[in-house]
């Protein structure tokens, strides 16, 4: 919690009337923090497409950051440019939905990101295996940090016997996540 400060976040989106002063405010601020960035954002494709990076990536400018962090993979396509023009490093999360559903139908559908990601997270050994088939490459360094609870910091409470799976008490069961096997259920 005391370090919550330091965490940053980029607006989803900005008003319209805000758009043409938020161009040049990043443009000053893009050519002071990074010109080389700069340079290959203003580079990079359309004006259209230019425009959206800045007003996307202006922010970022300003953080200097060292290391880019994705939480998603799909979030990553289509932002694969950011760590280069910022001279920082990427990391990017996977999850099964990134693995095994987002993208299917688009062949190479992470080929840019396996090409500029420094370093992958996964959730467990099954997405890093479904990665592989989706074109990470072997080489690609990659972390497995399964998601778990500290059971010692919870207080379980004491449930009364009783038959569970009557009429009077039906067995409920509450799961958060994808109704896949993979989650052990």
């Amino acid at each position: 919690h005391s370090l919550r400060w330091r965490v940053s976040t980029v607006p989803a989106s900005r008003p319209r009337s805000a758009v043409a002063g938020s161009l040049v405010r990043t443009l000053k601020r893009a050519a002071e923090a990074n010109p080389v960035g700069l340079r290959r954002t203003l580079r990079s494709g359309s004006p259209t497409a230019v425009a959206r990076n800045l007003l996307l990536d202006g922010p970022l400018y300003d953080l200097r950051p060292d290391i880019v962090h994705f939480e998603f993979g799909a979030l990553a396509v289509g932002r694969e440019h950011v760590g280069r023009r910022l001279g920082a490093s990427v990391c990017v999360s996977f999850r099964g939905s990134d693995a095994n559903y987002i993208g299917l139908d688009t062949p190479g559908f992470y080929d840019e990101l396996w090409g500029v990601a420094d370093g992958i997270h996964v959730l467990g050994e099954a997405v890093w295996l479904r990665a592989r088939e989706r074109g990470a490459p072997a080489d690609l360094p990659h972390t497995v940090i399964n998601p778990a609870v500290d059971l010692e910091g919870i207080q379980v409470t004491e449930r009364v016997p009783t038959t569970v799976g009557t009429e009077r008490r039906p067995l409920r069961v509450l799961s958060v996540g994808r109704l896949h096997w993979t989650k052990g259920y």
